[in-house]
């Protein structure tokens, strides 16, 4: 059977698919242009139709310059989307039941992913969440990449999973491939090799030396994915750079308590930014490093000034943004957000609890997993944090939500379940 599911498993898995498909295709059937805002999902768009046009990879407002402030992949899907169906109505109509069937696959990843774990049920009970929850039903129908990158992600977890089993370098490759791939899909990612590496040093079939080879094999992998994308930035910008140049904006705004970056009006310099903003006319990518050595600044000052306030900000404050509050898109959940709110909240702590008590007992590569939420949340409270960035992680913590009730299994070597 599939991913190693037994006969009752599977019927209730491809149930639960079944209907997690199903109000996926009603989300973007019934809600239409409801679920495209001005923001980011637009922006993708119109960098997607420019692209076909110019040949030229643009972001935002800034139409006849190329752009190095987000990563690529996602828009050369839709790119390729609207080459074969146009940009219109049918185009994005389209490019939202892609990203159905991309939800959809989130669905059977946690699914092998908890195979792997030695815990089939587990995956079952999370992959229904996933199904339903409304927050994810609604991710997976916008043009956003929290999706892609949360099925990129687990597809990455479980070839390094499968390589950690083996041991053979190639394995560690093709793991750092997906890596790479995941990396230009959203760059946040990209320092997880030293995570893999610290875990595979405690691991008993490795230490430090193996871990330090498949760190640098991870490491080695990954740039060679990222050299196309690394050669492009060169040559439009004369500078290296790795991933993107746009954490300025963010890391700024994250100085901010409850990211008010506009409680105190405009600039009136530049009226399109907060007060006390500033930004180089003409050069983007100058703006950006202006930006980051602003936000450093009021950081130092604002830290100077109330540190116990800033020190609550970005750790209690940050984290409930992140974690305690549920996604919304276009404000088409808002009528039933209370609700949702709740059942948010519940799953949550549930979530870290069945996450504690799976590392209690051991779970096979439930550490690793957890890492994979340490690493994202730390790296997210440097920056704006917004529930929106906490959606890849869902499908994570879901597994350890259902992994209290659904028992232990008996094993076969390398943590296969047995299925009786």
């Amino acid at each position: 059977m599939l991913f190693g599911m037994n006969r009752r498993q599977a019927g209730v898995f491809w149930a639960v698919f079944a209907l997690g498909v199903a109000l996926r295709v009603w989300m973007v059937l019934a809600q239409q242009d409801e679920l495209m805002t001005v923001y980011d999902d637009k922006m993708y768009v119109e960098s997607a139709q420019r692209l076909l046009e110019s040949g030229m990879f643009t972001f935002g407002g800034h139409h006849e310059k190329p752009t190095v402030f987000i990563p690529p992949m996602f828009v050369l899907y839709l790119s390729g989307v609207f080459a074969l169906f146009g940009s219109g109505d049918v185009g994005l109509t389209v490019a939202r039941l892609g990203a159905v069937l991309i939800g959809s696959l989130v669905m059977l990843l946690v699914v092998k992913l908890a195979s792997q774990m030695g815990r089939v049920w587990m995956g079952v009970a999370a992959a229904g969440l996933v199904a339903v929850f409304p927050p994810l039903v609604l991710s997976s129908s916008v043009l956003l990449t929290e999706t892609p990158f949360a099925m990129m992600v687990l597809l990455f977890l479980i070839l390094l999973l499968k390589a950690i089993e083996s041991g053979r370098m190639k394995d560690f490759v093709w793991a750092g491939v997906l890596l790479g791939l995941t990396t230009l899909t959203r760059p946040t990612i990209a320092l997880f090799p030293i995570v893999v590496g610290l875990y595979l040093w405690g691991h008993s079939r490795y230490g430090f030396k193996k871990a330090f080879v498949v760190g640098t094999v991870l490491v080695v992998t990954l740039f060679a994915v990222l050299s196309p994308w690394i050669v492009r930035n060169y040559v439009h910008f004369d500078r290296f750079i790795p991933l993107t140049k746009a954490s300025g904006n963010p890391f700024l705004t994250g100085t901010y308590i409850n990211n008010d970056v506009w409680g105190q009006g405009t600039d009136p310099e530049f009226p399109d930014y907060p007060l006390g903003w500033k930004k180089v006319p003409g050069d983007l990518v100058a703006t950006d490093d202006l930006l980051m050595e602003m936000g450093k600044k009021r950081l130092r000052e604002e830290f100077s000034k109330d540190p116990r306030a800033m020190i609550e900000w970005y750790t209690v404050g940050k984290l409930k943004l992140f974690w305690w509050e549920p996604f919304d898109w276009s404000d088409v959940l808002k009528e039933w957000m209370e609700p949702i709110t709740a059942v948010h909240r519940v799953l949550i702590a549930v979530g870290f609890a069945g996450c504690a008590v799976a590392l209690w007992r051991r779970v096979p590569y439930a550490p690793l997993v957890a890492m994979l939420f340490v690493y994202l949340t730390v790296l997210q409270m440097v920056y704006v944090t917004t529930p929106r960035y906490a959606v890849p992680l869902l499908p994570f913590l879901f597994l350890f939500v259902g992994y209290p009730w659904t028992g232990e299994e008996k094993f076969l070597s390398k943590g296969t379940p047995i299925n009786e």
